[in-house]
């Protein structure tokens, strides 16, 4: 006597579930959307995971490093005997730069830590430094050996064009907060 049992096992049911859910995550992360947010959100998170990573550095090695951010742009240097260099032997903690239409905006958040700062340099730096100013390699987000940080905000957003203001408007853009402690932050922005 022989039963003939019709319907899926729960064995079989899961497996092609599996199997739908290998699929998704493989398809899915290679959609792009013509709007650029999901490449600004991956260029945000990675920035975050950037400054957590140099904060550790910074803890670990005893060093000072800092970030010069720019407009579409952005740098890791260390504190060295001639000031701030950039930082060329680390291979994650390197000179990057965004897409063309990619946006960065840097807000301090306590104008203390630069007051502290400037009377530090002075104090410390040498004499010649003073002499050539433009190849000096301020930071802008200071990461200090103890464990501190500069506070503040960096958003990433996408510069709207003329034609395209409406459209641009309803971007998101994405900041990441930085607090005096080194906790890194970040968020999606609404679109207005």
């Amino acid at each position: 006597m022989t039963h003939h049992h019709k319907g899926f096992t729960l064995l079989e049911i899961m497996l092609v579930l599996l199997l739908l859910g290998l699929a998704t995550s493989v398809v899915v992360p290679n959609i792009t959307f013509s709007n650029g947010s999901a490449e600004l959100q991956r260029a945000a998170e990675r920035f975050a995971v950037l400054v957590e990573t140099a904060h550790e550095e910074a803890i670990l090695s005893g060093r000072d490093l800092g970030v010069v951010i720019n407009d579409n742009d952005y740098e890791f240097v260390q504190f060295g005997e001639d000031g701030w260099e950039s930082i060329t032997h680390d291979r994650l903690l390197r000179q990057t730069t965004l897409e063309e239409n990619f946006r960065m905006r840097f807000t301090p958040g306590e104008t203390v830590w630069h007051t502290s700062l400037q009377q530090q340099q002075q104090d410390t730096l040498l004499e010649d430094w003073f002499t050539k100013p433009e190849e000096m390699k301020e930071p802008h987000l200071y990461i200090w050996s103890s464990g501190d940080m500069t506070p503040a905000e960096i958003v990433f957003s996408i510069q709207s064009s003329n034609s395209t203001n409406r459209l641009s408007s309803r971007l998101p853009s994405f900041t990441i907060q930085v607090e005096e402690t080194g906790d890194v932050h970040f968020s999606e922005d609404s679109p207005s």
